[in-house]
């Protein structure tokens, strides 16, 4: 690739989904998809979902903050600290693969 084909020496992606299926008999069933992302630089793949599934309280945490309610809001609603919310979402991002709360809401805005 050159820079004329619009690359310019950053990594290079390529998304595409894979399709989980069942297979019983003569029928096949599909389960779901899952979006796959390829890092061409850096050899590695990502899942834009968790790839570790999620705790009970990582699901209560994010479901609040998609609501748009704030660390302390959290922590109120939930009866756990404010810190320990802001360790919760320290994990999200880390799962969903992403820098913060506000690329966080967007990945799953798209979802």
């Amino acid at each position: 690739m050159s820079a004329a084909d619009g690359f310019d020496g950053g990594s290079v992606q390529m998304k595409m989904e894979i399709e989980l299926t069942a297979i019983s008999g003569d029928k096949r069933v599909l389960i779901g998809r899952l979006p796959l992302v390829l890092n061409a630089k850096a050899d590695i793949f990502l899942l834009d979902n968790p790839t570790v599934p999620l705790t009970r309280r990582e699901i209560q945490v994010r479901d609040l903050m998609v609501e748009g309610k704030v660390r302390k809001e959290i922590g109120v609603e939930l009866n756990i600290s404010a810190s320990s919310v802001k360790s919760v979402a320290g994990l999200l991002y880390k799962k969903y693969h992403v820098n913060g709360r506000a690329e966080l809401l967007r990945r799953l805005a798209n979802e």
